[in-house]
Formats: structure tokens, sequence, C-alpha cells
């Protein structure tokens, strides 16, 4: 459990920093989006 506690507070932290990419420019939105895919 601790193991699915710690990967959903990484999903909470990389939707975060996705929701703050999102009001940077165009060319660093794509590359952010890129590494969470990855």
């Amino acid at each position: 459990m601790t193991k699915m506690t710690l990967f959903q507070a990484g999903i909470l932290i990389a939707l975060a920093i996705a929701g703050v990419a999102t009001q940077a420019p165009g060319d660093a939105e794509a590359p952010m989006s890129i590494a969470y895919r990855n």
C-alpha cells in the first residue's frame, strides 16, 4: 500500500506540474507532456 500511496502522490504532483506547464509557452509544454508519458 505504501508504494501505491507514493504512486498516487506522484500522479498528484505530476498533475500539479502539468497544470503549471499549461500556463507556460507551448515550447515548454510539449517536453513536459512527453516526459510524463514516458
